[in-house]
C-alpha cells in the first residue's frame, strides 16, 4: 500500500503504535462462552486526521443535533490586550467559566439574586488573521443578554465586545451545520494551542438524556485480537457472508454481533493466519505481546455503533 507506514519499535506505547493502524486495523473481541463478536476500529482520535477527523465531526454533529440548542453565539478576544495567543486562550476559557457559573447562580442580578438555566457546547477555533482564538458556543436555557455579556468581557479586559450578537438556531440541522462548519477547521496550530484541552467542551447536562459512554463490565471476558484489515472489512465479513446478526440488545453501545448456525472459524480473520486478506505482512504488525484488552476497553468511545458513518462508502446490507 502506498500509504503504509512501518511499525513502531516495541519500546513505543501500545497508544502510538494503534495510532499508525488509524484506518487500517481493528480489534475483535470473542467471548468463549457466548461466542458474541464486538469489533472496534483502530482510531488515533486525533482532530487533525483524515480518517478520524471526519467521523469526530459526524459524531459531534449528531449529539448536537439531538441536544436541540436554541441559540448560537461567538466569542472572541482583543489581540492587543494579551500577551500571546496562548494567554488569551487561558483567558477566554477562564472567564467565559466565570460568566456561566455567575448566571446560574444570580441571573445576572445582585439585589435580587434568581437562579437561571445555561447549557453550552463550546468549540475552540483560531481566527487565521490573527492567531488568536474564537470560541463558537451553542446554548440552551435562559438567554442571556449581550449588554450583561459585553460588561463582563470588558471588565475582565478579555475583549471590548463579546463577539457577534447571538443567533436563533431554528432546527437541530441548523446546530449540526454549526459543529461541522467549526470542527472541520481544525488544525495542527489549534492542537498546539490547546495543548491536553479538548477541542469541544460541554456542560454536564447539555446533552439530554446525557451521553452515556460504554462500560468496560460488558466487555469482561472477551479475548481479543488484532486484525489487519479495517472494522467494515471484518464486519461484511461475519455478517454479509459468514452469517452473524446483530446482537438486539446492544450491551455495551457498540456494534456487537451474535452467532447464528454457521460454523465460521473467527481464527481465520486475524493476523496473519489468512494470506487473502492481508494487504501486506512485513508492512504491518502489533509489537510483542500487545496489551489488546486494555486497548479495546481504552477504545469503546469510538467504536461502531448503529448509526455509525463508517460505513458511508461502503453500506451493509443486513
Amino acid at each position: 500500500m502506498s500509504d503504509a507506514r512501518p511499525p513502531l519499535a516495541p519500546s513505543e506505547p501500545y497508544s502510538s503504535w494503534a495510532a499508525t493502524q488509524c484506518g487500517h486495523g481493528c480489534l475483535l473481541g470473542r467471548h468463549p462462552d457466548t461466542g458474541a463478536v464486538v469489533v472496534i476500529p483502530m482510531c488515533c482520535k486525533n482532530w487533525t486526521c483524515s480518517t478520524c477527523a471526519p467521523r469526530l465531526s459526524r459524531m459531534w454533529a449528531r449529539r448536537a443535533a439531538t441536544a436541540a440548542p436554541e441559540r448560537f453565539r461567538t466569542l472572541t478576544v482583543k489581540p492587543d490586550w494579551h500577551v500571546s495567543p496562548r494567554a488569551a486562550y487561558e483567558a477566554l476559557k477562564q472567564e467565559f467559566s466565570k460568566v456561566v457559573t455567575w448566571w446560574r447562580k444570580t441571573g445576572g442580578s445582585k439585589k435580587k439574586p434568581r437562579p437561571r438555566v445555561l447549557e453550552y457546547m463550546l468549540i475552540w477555533e483560531i481566527q487565521p488573521s490573527t492567531g488568536y482564538p474564537h470560541a463558537h458556543i451553542l446554548l440552551k436555557g435562559d438567554y442571556v443578554p449581550d449588554t450583561l455579556i459585553y460588561s463582563w468581557f470588558r471588565n475582565a479586559h478579555i475583549g471590548e465586545k463579546a463577539g457577534q450578537k447571538i443567533e436563533k438556531l431554528n432546527s437541530p440541522e441548523h446546530a449540526a451545520y454549526y459543529v461541522t462548519k467549526y470542527t472541520s477547521k481544525a488544525t495542527g496550530d489549534m492542537k498546539r494551542l490547546l495543548g491536553r484541552n479538548r477541542l469541544i467542551q460541554a456542560s454536564r447536562h447539555f446533552f439530554n438524556p446525557p451521553i452515556e459512554q460504554p462500560s468496560d463490565k460488558p466487555l469482561f471476558g472477551f479475548l481479543w485480537t488484532w486484525l489487519r484489515v479495517t472494522a467494515a472489512d471484518a464486519l461484511m465479513t461475519l455478517i454479509k457472508h459468514d452469517h452473524y446478526v446483530i446482537d438486539p440488545a446492544e450491551k455495551t453501545g457498540l456494534l456487537m454481533l451474535l452467532p447464528t448456525d454457521c460454523d465460521y472459524d473467527l481464527d481465520r480473520l486475524a493476523y496473519g493466519l489468512d494470506p487473502s486478506i492481508l494487504d501486506n505482512p512485513t508492512l504491518y504488525g502489533p509489537p510483542p505481546d500487545p496489551d489488546l484488552q486494555m486497548m479495546a476497553l481504552k477504545s469503546t468511545a469510538t467504536g461502531v455503533t448503529l448509526d455509525d458513518d463508517l460505513f458511508a462508502e461502503q453500506p451493509l446490507n443486513f
